[in-house]
């Protein structure tokens, strides 16, 4: 799994990758999450308590 860490302020988790989608929660600056899936401006991401949903790409940052 890549780990990965939310920059900005806030977020929104989606249950699909794209802006229409609907919104499953608000996360904030600092969460970490697991990368799953990469597409173009979005990745699919769990979370630790093992929610999945879609964020903006531009959102998280990758930990090498």
């Amino acid at each position: 799994n890549n780990t990965a860490i939310i920059f900005d302020e806030k977020t929104i988790l989606r249950k699909e990758g794209n802006p229409n989608s609907k919104s499953m929660m608000e996360l904030h600056e600092g969460t970490k999450v697991y990368i799953l899936q990469s597409q173009t401006n979005w990745k699919k991401v769990q979370l630790t308590d093992e929610t999945i949903g879609w964020l903006q790409s531009n959102a998280v940052k990758e930990l090498k």
